[in-house]
């Protein structure tokens, strides 16, 4: 069966999941610090990586979903749905990530492909779970959304956080952007994808 996929929309899809990333993520770099440092001298060491992850999350989120939500409403998809899922799941996914699992091992100890694993899972699934709440409408196919989702930031942040660095964050986060937009941009212009009209 031949299928048609939509390559415009792809590659719109990965330039505006990658910039979203790559400003949502500098901002997110740029604020975690001064609200974690405020949060850890309130509240301890564990109230601020959750306060960190929250907020990085919500960010991340954010920033990848802000302008491919505007796309997926030319889809006939609910922008806000996906956007809000997006961030929540970001959020909760952040928390997790950060917050329960990289405060009880040593976060500076762990290879940052290790956190690229910890982080990718926890902000990719509940991500790709909320996502998969609005795309439902789609169809069977958008069950595939959350392994698809939690593969794309596993991928993206193992590869790109050992790039970062001190003043190469957007060296990461670049990256980032780009394989997320890639993984995920693929994996909905697959969803997506329009069947010719048997003759």
């Amino acid at each position: 069966m031949n299928e048609k996929f939509d390559w415009t929309f792809g590659l719109q899809w990965v330039a505006a999941c990658s910039l979203g990333i790559v400003l949502l993520g500098m901002l997110a770099f740029a604020s975690i610090w001064s609200v974690g440092e405020v949060v850890e001298k309130a509240l301890g060491e564990t109230a601020a990586f959750i306060a960190v992850g929250t907020l990085f999350g919500a960010l991340f989120g954010l920033g990848a979903s802000g302008g491919t939500g505007l796309l997926l409403r030319k889809k006939g998809i609910s922008a806000a749905r996906w956007i809000a899922y997006s961030v929540i799941g970001g959020a909760l996914g952040g928390m997790i990530g950060f917050g329960v699992t990289l405060s009880l091992l040593d976060a500076e100890a762990l290879p940052e492909v290790v956190t690229g694993l910890v982080v990718g899972v926890s902000l990719g699934l509940p991500m790709g779970i909320g996502q998969w709440l609005v795309l439902r409408q789609v169809g069977d196919g958008a069950n595939a959304w959350p392994v698809i989702s939690t593969i794309t930031y596993v991928l993206a942040l193992m590869i790109g956080l050992p790039l970062g660095g001190e003043g190469r964050e957007w060296l990461s986060l670049g990256v980032i952007g780009l394989l997320a937009g890639a993984i995920s941009g693929l994996g909905m212009m697959w969803l997506l994808r329009k069947q010719p009209a048997l003759a």
